[in-house]
């Protein structure tokens, strides 16, 4: 809904699988009537996974009717905060992979503290997804 309501914001979608953020992408897409209106929202949505989360977030956009990924560039997400929301996905697989954690707090503008406090600038919103029926998610530690 913030992404319809505000058109500077932005949203990254993370996932341990890199086929999942593009599925994800690809749903969006959909819902959105026209090409036009298609390629205004993938312009603000950016996309990382555990395969490639060391090189930074991924842009998409929609090229001959297919999802085209393409390097983030750097004025996309000026200063500390980028995104408006940062989405986890999987979180439950994700939060055990400390490199990817973190790199997920950064780009939500976050420490990897369980105060979940910042340095200053204000916070993206975190949304972390999980599976209630893993077994291992009762005894993960998300961020805050």
């Amino acid at each position: 809904l913030r992404l319809q309501k505000d058109t500077e914001a932005r949203v990254l979608f993370v996932a341990a699988n890199p086929a999942l953020t593009v599925f994800v992408v690809k749903w969006l897409a959909l819902r959105m009537k026209g090409r036009p209106q298609q390629r205004r929202l993938l312009a603000r949505v950016h996309i990382m996974s555990a395969d490639n989360f060391r090189a930074g977030p991924s842009a998409v956009d929609i090229c001959n009717g297919a999802i085209e990924v393409k390097k983030a560039l750097a004025g996309d997400c000026v200063g500390k905060v980028g995104y408006a929301l940062v989405v986890l996905d999987e979180a439950h697989h994700a939060c055990r992979n400390t490199d990817l954690r973190t790199a997920v707090l950064h780009y939500a503008g976050r420490r990897d503290t369980s105060s979940g406090s910042s340095d200053g600038a204000a916070p993206s919103q975190l949304l972390l997804l999980s599976d209630a029926s893993q077994a291992a998610a009762l005894e993960q530690v998300f961020p805050e």
